[in-house]
C-alpha cells in the first residue's frame, strides 16, 4: 500500500502528520501479520506483559489475546515504551471466550511446555507453521491452567542446555516469536483492507482531538 484509501479516516489525517511518521506507517503496515498471535494467561508482572506487547510489535503481529482470571493487565510504560498503541490488545474474563475466538480465526493452539511437565511437548523449531498459529503461555508461577491445557492443539518448548529448566515469560515468547517470524517471513502478511484499518487506527492515534478533526472534515 502506497497510500491511504480516499476518503479514509486516515486519508483524512494524513496532511496532520509528519512525513516521517506517514513513511514510517506505510512501511511498517506493509510487513504486519496476522499468521502469528501470543495468548498470555493469566500473567503476574506487568513488567512481563508489556515485555510481550513491546516484543509482538517489534515482530509486527497484528494482535495478542491476554486471560484475566485472577490478574487485570496493566501496562507498564516505562517497558512497553507506548508499544500497546500499535498492536491491537484483545482481553478475556474467561478461557472458553478467548478459545472460541482463536477457533473462529482459525488459529491452531500451541501451548509453552517443558517435557519435563509434558513428553509430548515438541521442540520450538518443529512447530508447524502452514497454518495460522497462537502460541499460549500460561501464569509464571503455576503454568498453564488445566482447562487451558485440555483445549490446546499441541505443545512446544525451546531447547535448554543449563541448569535453569524455564525462560522467564517474556523471553520466551520473544525467543518463540523470533523463530517463527523468520519462518513465515514475508509470505503471511495481512490484506490491503486489513492494512487500511490499521492505518485509519494508528493515524488517529497519532493525533490529538483526531476525532474532533475527522468530525469537523465530514461534515465540511
Amino acid at each position: 500500500m502506497e497510500k491511504p484509501i480516499k476518503g479514509s479516516d486516515a486519508y483524512l489525517l494524513w496532511p496532520f502528520l509528519t512525513k516521517n511518521r506517514k513513511k514510517r506507517m506505510l512501511e511498517i503496515v506493509s510487513k504486519r501479520t496476522s499468521w502469528l498471535t501470543v495468548v498470555l494467561e493469566d500473567i503476574n508482572h506487568p513488567h512481563n506483559m508489556s515485555a510481550v506487547i513491546r516484543s509482538a510489535d517489534a515482530f509486527g503481529l497484528t494482535e495478542i489475546h491476554i486471560i484475566e482470571l485472577n490478574t487485570k493487565f496493566t501496562p507498564n510504560p516505562d517497558v512497553s515504551l507506548g508499544a500497546q498503541q500499535w498492536i491491537k490488545i484483545i482481553k478475556h474474563k474467561d478461557i472458553n471466550s478467548c478459545i472460541r475466538t482463536l477457533k473462529d480465526k482459525g488459529f491452531k493452539l500451541l501451548a509453552a511446555d517443558p517435557p519435563l511437565k509434558n513428553p509430548d511437548s515438541t521442540r520450538l523449531d518443529q512447530i508447524d507453521v502452514s497454518s495460522p498459529v497462537a502460541l499460549i503461555f500460561g501464569n509464571e508461577l503455576e503454568g498453564l491452567h488445566p482447562e487451558l491445557r485440555q483445549k490446546c492443539d499441541g505443545f512446544f518448548h525451546i531447547p535448554m542446555y543449563g541448569f535453569t529448566e524455564s525462560f522467564n515469560v517474556s523471553v520466551a515468547v520473544g525467543i518463540t516469536l523470533y523463530e517463527l517470524r523468520s519462518r513465515i517471513g514475508l509470505d503471511k502478511l495481512i490484506s490491503e483492507e486489513e492494512q487500511q484499518q490499521l492505518l485509519d487506527l494508528w493515524a488517529k492515534k497519532s493525533i490529538r482531538e483526531a476525532n474532533k478533526i475527522l468530525k469537523r472534515l465530514k461534515n465540511s
